[in-house]
């Protein structure tokens, strides 16, 4: 009698032959040369220095950091190549830092497609600092990681899910955090200093006659880089939601004590792979608290963005967390569902929803728009814009329940009133629709870059990029900085 396979054995055979053909993505920088490159077509460089096509003038600088799987540093030169770079632009102007941990199934090679959207979003930060007089530079810092482990069909590849969240547990723990640190320090020192060289003591007044210097930090994690990002940072989001509580239940109603600080000036997760339970304890802190106990102007600390058409966090990371809730103990049924399922498809957290205005223009020809015009025409339209929102939406510095924003390309961003969460609270849970993030790696789109690019410009101090007289941070909310 032949002797008959099963499925499963001849599934488990067909994996194994793949695994024989695929090959595996080395441990090693993909930037060999640490700092610039001189030599034109050159690619192995860690510091990038970019001109925008069809903007004459505009510029962008990326430097990449290399992770292993230990989350050390692969090369320090290229660390200290990217700090010392910063410190010598900025001597000369302002800068405009964003920071990006790619995610899951990428690294630092220069043609990844992680690496293509970031620079797409630079290189829009790039046109809108054109805009401004004066304008800041524009400098990316990508934070690469073995995200990909299998140079070979997805099937296989998709196998390297429990190990690549892991190391993405490791890469958190390790020199990534140094880092976010570096950068972090790198934009207080400079925004605490005069454009004279005085170095001034937070909170204390400008001296007369003096200018403060403006530099800005962004620090945006996407699938697995979205865990890096928020592992590395969450307990910071916590120490400074808890001191604003606090402040409060002792009496204080100065608005530099409500007030809750941002880690830099803003952090996005865009379709992270994180337990739901990993937010629990920040989402708790939230609950309760109404506009009273917040500052004025108050800026978002944390924007997690997931897409309902993710299916990498949606389906697979469930799959995948089934193996370890399996073998851990719950209080019940729903913390075992909510530990089950990833940060952004736990629905009791969502407070706003991000869609596609129907009437926007399509993408290539708001990319065109954007092309042909001049860039202080588009500020002062965006200006225009911030202006309307602010006066219908925000009252005494407070935003208003069931608020709503259309951005330039078409982004429309409304606030959940059935939240259950006030309006100014700064940790916000976005639900996506598909129109505007299509998957789980589409994160290039023109909507969802300029979406991410207009929030980020619209943390600047309304007096400086809209005419004076307005409060002094403005933007969907104002930071309390001194």
């Amino acid at each position: 009698m032949p002797y008959r396979i099963s499925r499963t054995k001849a599934g488990l055979l067909l994996l194994l032959a793949l695994g024989l053909v695929a090959g595996c993505v080395r441990n090693a920088p993909f930037r060999t040369l640490a700092g610039p490159c001189q030599t034109p077509g050159c690619t192995n460089a860690s510091i990038e220095v970019t001109a925008v096509p069809g903007k004459p003038g505009a510029e962008y600088l990326l430097g990449a950091v290399e992770f292993d799987d230990q989350g050390l540093v692969l090369d320090r030169r290229q660390m200290e190549a990217l700090f010392d770079r910063l410190a010598a632009e900025s001597r000369t102007q302002d800068l405009c830092m964003v920071v990006f941990v790619h995610g899951w199934k990428h690294n630092a090679d220069p043609s990844d497609d992680d690496v293509k959207s970031f620079r797409k979003l630079l290189a829009g930060l790039a046109v809108a600092e054109q805009g401004r007089q004066p304008h800041r530079k524009v400098f990316g810092i990508y934070a690469g990681w073995r995200g990909q482990v299998i140079d070979g069909p997805d099937l296989l590849a998709d196998l390297s899910f429990w190990d690549r969240k892991a190391a993405a547990g490791r890469v958190a723990q390790g020199s990534i955090r140094e880092l976010l640190a570096r950068a972090r320090a790198m934009r207080d020192r400079i925004d605490h200093t005069s454009w004279s060289g005085a170095s001034v003591p937070l909170d204390a007044p400008l001296p007369p006659g003096k200018d403060w210097r403006s530099t800005r930090l962004l620090t945006i994690g996407h699938s697995f880089g979205g865990l890096i990002v928020f592992d590395a940072l969450a307990q910071a989001m916590t120490d400074r939601a808890s001191q604003s509580l606090e402040a409060g239940r002792l009496g204080s109603t100065a608005e530099s004590d409500k007030a809750i600080a941002s880690y830099g000036d803003l952090v996005v997760i865009v379709n992270p792979a994180v337990e739901a339970t990993a937010f629990e304890p920040l989402h708790q802190l939230m609950q309760g608290r109404d506009a009273r106990t917040l500052a004025r102007n108050q800026n978002p600390v944390l924007i997690q963005v997931t897409s309902s058409a993710d299916q990498a966090t949606g389906t697979a990371f469930p799959l995948g967390r089934w193996f370890n809730v399996i073998t851990e103990s719950f209080v019940d049924r729903n913390e075992r569902s909510e530990a089950s399922k990833a940060i952004g498809h736990w629905a009791p957290f969502w407070t706003h929803d991000l869609t596609r205005d129907p009437e926007a223009p399509a993408a290539d020809a708001y990319v065109a728009k954007v092309q042909a015009a001049r860039p202080e025409d588009l500020s002062a339209q965006e200006c225009a814009q911030r202006a309307a929102f602010e006066t219908q939406w925000r009252q005494d510095g407070y935003l208003r329940p069931g608020w709503s924003r259309r951005y330039s390309a078409g982004a429309l961003l409304s606030h959940r009133q059935q939240s259950g969460l006030d309006p100014n609270v700064p940790f916000w849970m976005v639900h996506a629709d598909k129109s505007v993030i299509a998957d789980h790696g589409d994160i290039q789109e023109p909507v969802f870059v300029d979406f991410i690019r207009q929030l980020y410009d619209e943390l600047l101090p309304e007096a400086v990029e809209c005419g004076a007289g307005g409060p002094e941070r403005g933007g969907l909310a104002g930071e309390v900085k001194r």
